[in-house]
């Protein structure tokens, strides 16, 4: 009994003993951590990184470089998931630098043209000036078409505005 009233004394984890305080504990951070990751977008963030995806399809299909070029930040990274969920099955399929990037994009939007593509999206996650965006997307270019394709986007905001640096398209693979 004395012992009863000591724990008690020393406050509810206490009486828990050592396994539940310690679960008890873990249960609260776990909470929040829910609680922050679940925290709501800023509407101005998500509007600007939607508006960045769709300046740059928008570019495509009107056959515009420099609207495409508007939508991406200094260099551009974009890797393939060979129709595989499994990271190790993945492919670099390219990465654009600030010094190459124009003229890439000069061959790129009138070389795989006509651009069509129309997509919704799926989900976005922003942390800081850090975004990803999915997005399934349908559309065609000279080389392919595709339907409900998800698309994953990463994007960094400078100067207020998000720029798409890169994405990923898991159900293509690298023309051999």
């Amino acid at each position: 009994r004395f012992a009863e009233s000591r724990l008690a004394s020393r406050g509810p984890l206490a009486v828990m003993g050592a396994e539940g305080a310690n679960m008890k504990r873990l249960s609260i951070a776990a909470a929040a951590i829910l609680t922050i990751a679940a925290a709501p977008i800023d509407p101005a963030d998500r509007s600007g990184i939607e508006q960045a995806v769709k300046a740059y399809n928008d570019g495509l299909i009107a056959g515009d470089p420099a609207k495409v070029r508007s939508a991406i930040g200094e260099s551009m990274f974009m890797f393939n998931g060979a129709f595989s969920g499994d990271p190790s099955q993945w492919e670099a399929h390219m990465y654009v630098p600030a010094e190459r990037l124009d003229t890439w994009l000069g061959n790129f939007v009138g070389g795989a043209g006509p651009h069509q593509n129309s997509f919704r999206v799926v989900s976005v996650n922003v942390r800081a000036n850090a975004a990803v965006m999915t997005t399934e997307d349908s559309g065609s270019n000279r080389f392919r078409k595709w339907d409900k394709e998800r698309v994953t986007w990463t994007l960094g905001k400078r100067d207020g505005r998000w720029k798409i640096l890169g994405f990923f398209i898991r159900d293509i693979r690298n023309p051999n």
